[in-house]
C-alpha cells in the first residue's frame, strides 16, 4: 500500500492516488454538476460513448449526479476545479458511504467505483497508446 505524507495538499495527494485521472480531469477543467435527466437524455441519445473512457466517465456522470440530489444541500454551489474534485467533495460529504443513510450509502459507493473505473480505464489507455508508439518507432526503424 502506498504511504502519504501528511504534509501533502489535496492537489498532491489527487495526483498520487489518481495519477492518470488526475491530469485528465485538470485538462477538463471547470466541472458543473450535470442535471440528471439531461444527462440521462445525453447517455440514451449517445451509448454513454464510443470508447470505453467516455463510457467510464458517463457512469461517474451519472452517479455523481445522483449523490448530488441527495446531498446537494451540503455545498453553496455546484461546480468544482474539476470532475475528480467534484467526486471527492461529494464522497467526503457523504461520509465515503459509511453514513447512517443506506441510499446515500450506496450511491457514495457507485461514485467510489466510477472513480476507480475511470482511473483504470485511463490507465489501461495509456499503456495502450505507449504500446502503440512503440510498435510505430521499432516499424520505423526498420
Amino acid at each position: 500500500m502506498t504511504q502519504f505524507n501528511s504534509n501533502i495538499d489535496e492537489n498532491q495527494l489527487w495526483q498520487q492516488a489518481f495519477p492518470y485521472f488526475f491530469p485528465y480531469a485538470c485538462a477538463e477543467g471547470v466541472y458543473i454538476i450535470p442535471v440528471t435527466s439531461q444527462l440521462m437524455q445525453q447517455i440514451m441519445y449517445s451509448g454513454g460513448g464510443s470508447t470505453k473512457t467516455e463510457r467510464a466517465i458517463s457512469r461517474l456522470d451519472l452517479a455523481i449526479s445522483s449523490l448530488w440530489q441527495k446531498i446537494d444541500y451540503l455545498f453553496s454551489v455546484d461546480f468544482f476545479p474539476h470532475r475528480l474534485a467534484a467526486a471527492t467533495d461529494l464522497l467526503r460529504a457523504a461520509d465515503f458511504g459509511e453514513g447512517p443513510d443506506t441510499q446515500i450509502n450506496a450511491l457514495a459507493i457507485e461514485v467510489a467505483q466510477a472513480v476507480d473505473n475511470v482511473e483504470r480505464v485511463l490507465e489501461m489507455s495509456s499503456f495502450h497508446s505507449e504500446a502503440v508508439l512503440r510498435a510505430a518507432e521499432a516499424v520505423e526503424e526498420k
